[in-house]
């Protein structure tokens, strides 16, 4: 008899498992399904799993997304952490399909490259929640640190913001934000959402956002100051 006739909904665990096992296997399924139930049932288990073992420790740890940055935004932060010529910086780029073109080429010019370059693949039945998690899991960073759509960050602002951040320990982020503009010239109020480049330790992070986890600077923007965090913002020309 049918999952569905026995009385399991489509959205149960049981249906989840059914589901995912037969399109992408039983080590997916079983994946898919822990991490379900672990942040339903124990929300304290929220939480990311400890980083991936025998990884060097970072000072920065970029998070993106594919689905939520563009393959433009990507190059550049490929290209800015390159040109430290250290490898103190990582990137973990959270793959969730469908992925655009132009996207899946940067990702398989960026694949294998460096070790500090880590691409998380998640299939189509993982949720956005999920994924991110998984992305998180993967970061040894100090501090992460996340941006904008579309926006290319440059070193002397995220150097700026990093010494900032290091220098308050009272602040629990740092960030840039682009400056809103009237037509007369005059500056109206800075919308939080309109910010380009977040930096935040990567502790807070982890103790704010378990089980709801964010990968654009907008969005933990917006969310640290519902939580009436304490952030630096410093505005930034509007490009």
């Amino acid at each position: 008899m049918p999952a569905k006739q026995r009385g399991v909904s489509d959205h149960s665990p049981l249906r989840l498992f059914i589901k995912v096992c037969r399109n992408f296997g039983v080590e997916t399924a079983v994946r898919v399904t822990y991490f379900k139930l672990r942040g339903t049932l124990f929300p304290a288990l929220a939480l990311p799993d400890p980083s991936v073992p025998n990884t060097i420790p970072h000072e920065v740890s970029f998070l993106l997304d594919t689905a939520e940055h563009d393959a433009a935004t990507l190059s550049s932060i490929v290209d800015l952490v390159a040109s430290r010529g250290r490898s103190d910086w990582e990137i973990c780029i959270c793959e969730r399909v469908p992925v655009e073109p132009k996207m899946a080429q940067t990702l398989a010019r960026c694949r294998g490259t460096t070790p500090w370059i880590r691409i998380i693949a998640a299939d189509i039945c993982v949720d956005k929640a999920i994924a991110a998690q998984w992305t998180v899991e993967q970061a040894t960073g100090e501090y992460v640190a996340l941006v904008g759509s579309g926006y290319a960050p440059q070193l002397e602002s995220f150097s700026r913001l990093l010494a900032r951040l290091r220098r308050t320990p009272e602040f629990d982020a740092a960030a840039l934000i682009k400056a809103n503009a009237e037509c007369d010239g005059t500056s109206s109020p800075v919308s939080k959402s309109n910010c380009c480049l977040l930096l935040q330790r990567k502790s807070g992070y982890l103790a704010a956002f378990k089980g709801r986890w964010v990968l654009t600077a907008p969005e933990l923007a917006n969310s640290l100051e519902r939580q009436g965090a304490a952030i630096m913002y410093e505005p930034t020309a509007q490009p």
